[in-house]
């Protein structure tokens, strides 16, 4: 068995040049001590989190690992990939590298398509392949107690041969859940009760129904009306009785507010819902993760958080709580190239982090903010006859934008892709080539879905129609779990919401640095991630928070960020156009004509000194240029004449 670093080395590049991949080989080789020292100079549990960013070889070097692993040792690893795609393209490489049975035999990849294949060829498999949401699975149901009938769920996951799996995470996982109990929601609940006809067993029904109802129950339909009827009348009470009793920021165990025979009721509905998840009758992970934190709230102290009253939000309660990975004993690495610009999350999660030097080549990218109000509340606004929708006041920008860089890549948010779509639909969806490969998740990019992707991979200018930023909750939820022992203020500001969104400053950097990951790694998902590149890269993001996106972004080390703050608005940009229409009739009606005062050219019967104010307006807002640009388009100029200072528009 060979396990010495420099023959890793060797026989990893051998498949380098059998696959014909160059790369930067100084980091593909950093990468490869990394899943060394993991998997042999240290006997000890590790927690680790590797800062590569993309290009620098991180994920063809675990390939070339894996392939060395499965043809060298015995050594059993677990993989965890964000995307199906990834587990695809791991299996392509094996494949190239070895016989396809014996692959076949060494590698499993294990995700939607084949759960409910589990054949002993999938606990058996040296290397097991998984995606992030089935992790996620197995942590949440092992924290919360919750245990599936197949034992071998955990265990052959975790396990090969009584041995631990060593585990490799590709992206950031899962580190914490929360969710948002306020009084009136329950569609959560009503959902779940019709699937699964829900409701006790026939000799339990006595202290459940009597609560609620005199009299005998006569069929299951009255009876599954009665328990949805209980449940939607008591939680929403319990949480009541939890906003007007506590005045803390903090919650406490809503259990409480009960009487005796409800803690009875109670008791029955966990566990008959947990039977109902351990059988696989729910398998929902949203109502499960709504379930376990709910059961949180009832039975204990501190596990969530009030959320204040302020426009157009009533009072919440929001519960989080941290995914324990201390509770599997295996060693993991997580692959973060981000994680530099969000250390103390993982710090704070137990996880030790490192780094390769970053090679990148930032000077070849332009970032412009485009000011353009994107908010939430803008963007949902509909269309009135004397002002356009965020949505087309973007489409006019990348239109013109398109003038100089034709390739640009539109992105937008999921919610907002029909609603572009109305406004001009080439725009969002492009020409680009989709592997056949990706025929089964042939899905439309939008901002939150680019991270493992790799269909960008050849772009050099990109458009980001909003920020990619999460609900505030979310944030909020972070930062409870980060400062555990403190108090925080979890009011949004009032006042220059563009340039800081929380009152708090803890929370506050806790949504610049979680929004500076994201930024980040969608910009590599471009050609910026090709670091033999020497293309011009652009980027644009449509946003008012200049200063914020300024700042952050210097910190991930982009130099040459502007603004068209002092542009003219899309409004203005308009009337411009339609005046340098007027202009330009005039010149191909008087051929004979090579310059002329601005006086002499009519403006739908306006006085004859109009367009000579709106040129003196031009000028003093420094708009001028924008206008001769567009004269320039016509073969014309505006031009002011030495000798008497009469302002006045020439043929080129």
């Amino acid at each position: 068995m060979m396990n010495d670093l420099e023959e890793v080395k060797i026989i990893c590049e051998r498949y380098l040049k059998k696959l014909k991949i160059k790369l930067h080989e100084k980091s593909f080789n950093k990468c490869l001590e990394f899943y060394y020292t993991l998997f042999f100079k240290n006997n000890e549990r590790q927690k680790i989190v590797l800062d590569a960013k993309p290009g620098h070889g991180k994920t063809t070097a675990l390939y070339c690992f894996v392939n060395y692993i499965i043809n060298y040792t015995d050594e059993p690893l677990l993989l965890v990939f964000k995307e199906k795609q990834q587990q695809k393209d791991l299996k392509r490489v094996l494949r190239k590298l070895n016989e396809e049975n014996f692959c076949n035999q060494m590698y499993f990849d294990w995700n939607s398509s084949n759960q409910y294949n589990e054949t002993e060829e999938l606990y058996e498999s040296q290397v097991l392949s998984i995606t992030h949401s089935r992790l996620e699975k197995l942590l949440i149901f092992k924290q919360y107690g919750i245990n599936l009938t197949d034992e071998k769920y955990e265990s052959k996951t975790l396990e090969y041969k009584g041995n631990e799996r060593k585990i490799i995470i590709d992206e950031e996982p899962s580190m914490f859940i929360y969710n948002d109990f306020t009084v009136n929601d329950l569609p959560w609940l009503d959902e779940e009760i019709e699937k699964t006809k829900f409701g006790y067993k026939e000799e339990k029904k006595k202290y459940v129904y009597d609560k609620v109802t005199k009299g005998n129950l006569v069929n299951s339909k009255e009876k599954l009306s009665k328990a949805k009827m209980y449940f939607r009348c008591i939680i929403p009470f319990l949480i009541a009785s939890e906003h007007l009793d506590n005045t803390s920021t903090k919650t406490k165990c809503i259990q409480r507010h009960n009487n005796e025979r409800g803690k009875t009721l109670f008791e029955l509905f966990f566990s008959e819902v947990k039977e109902k998840i351990e059988a696989k009758r729910i398998k929902d992970m949203e109502f499960i993760k709504k379930f376990v934190l709910l059961r949180e709230l009832y039975y204990k102290d501190g596990v969530g958080f009030f959320t204040p009253e302020q426009k157009n939000n009533p009072r919440g309660i929001v519960v989080s709580q941290k995914i324990n990975y201390d509770l599997i004993s295996n060693s993991i690495l997580i692959m973060d190239g981000t994680s530099s610009y969000f250390e103390m999350k993982y710090l704070n999660f137990g996880f030790e982090l490192v780094s390769i030097e970053n090679v990148t080549n930032y000077k070849r990218v332009s970032i412009s903010i485009r000011n353009i109000n994107t908010t939430s509340a803008k963007r949902s606004e509909k269309k009135t006859k004397k002002k356009k929708t965020t949505q087309e006041e973007i489409v006019f920008d990348v239109k013109e934008l398109k003038s100089k860089h034709d390739n640009i890549f539109f992105l937008c948010s999921k919610g907002e892709i029909d609603k572009y779509k109305e406004v001009d639909e080439a725009l969002i969806i492009p020409e680009i080539h989709y592997p056949t490969n990706y025929k089964d998740d042939l899905l439309l990019l939008h901002i939150f879905n680019t991270r493992g992707k790799n269909l960008l991979n050849k772009q050099t200018s990109l458009y980001l129609s909003s920020l990619p930023i999460k609900p505030p909750n979310y944030y909020r939820a972070l930062a409870f779990l980060l400062y555990k022992n403190e108090s925080l203020n979890y009011r949004m500001k009032k006042k220059n919401k563009k340039e800081n969104w929380f009152s708090d400053k803890r929370i506050e950097e806790i949504y610049e640095n979680d929004l500076l990951c994201e930024l980040v790694q969608i910009f590599f998902r471009t050609d910026l991630r090709n670091l033999k590149s020497v293309q011009k890269i652009y980027f644009f993001i449509a946003s008012q928070s200049i200063g914020l996106l300024t700042r952050i972004l210097k910190r991930a080390e982009f130099k040459n960020i502007s603004s068209n703050l002092n542009e003219p608005n899309i409004k203005q940009k308009e009337k411009m156009t339609e005046i340098v229409k007027v202009i330009t009739l005039f010149f191909d009606t008087n051929q004979d004509v090579e310059k002329t005062t601005l006086g002499r050219i009519s403006i739908d019967g306006r006085a004859s000194n109009y367009l000579a104010n709106y040129f003196n307006m031009l000028i003093k807002n420094n708009h001028l240029s924008y206008m001769n640009g567009l004269l320039k388009k016509n073969k014309l100029c505006f031009f002011i004449e030495e000798s008497n200072s009469y302002k006045k528009i020439k043929r080129l």
